[in-house]
């Protein structure tokens, strides 16, 4: 099973959908009618040496803002998972370290959040 690319938050009323292209994982804000909220927006930052992919998506319960995490491709075993923030209308905060050399992002169905192993 893949790591979920879309999440329902109702504090937002939306879905964020996430994807790789590029190098870079992006994110687009759609309504519950599929009509797209606001323009696709860039969550990680590409480096031209280690692009970012496997992107993931879950909601903050508590919030109106969604977590994304992606695995950023490295040399050999070193490819860290990385997060940030985003709300309907782009990123927030920093790119935050979640882990150093991941095994997998998965979805936790029950409540909407990911599980991150390394």
């Amino acid at each position: 099973m893949g790591a979920e690319v879309a999440a329902w938050h109702s504090s937002a009323n939306a879905y964020l959908v996430v994807w790789q292209s590029n190098g870079n994982v992006w994110a687009r804000p759609f309504l519950s009618t599929g009509t797209p909220l606001n323009p696709a927006f860039a969550v990680s930052t590409a480096n031209g040496i280690t692009p970012a992919a496997q992107p993931a998506v879950a909601r903050i319960p508590g919030s109106s803002a969604f977590m994304v995490a992606w695995n950023q491709w490295g040399w050999a075993m070193n490819s860290p998972i990385l997060a940030r923030t985003a709300t309907v209308t782009g990123p927030e905060g920093d790119v935050l370290p979640i882990a150093g050399q991941p095994t997998a992002v998965l979805p936790h169905h029950a409540d909407n959040s990911a599980i991150i192993c390394r």
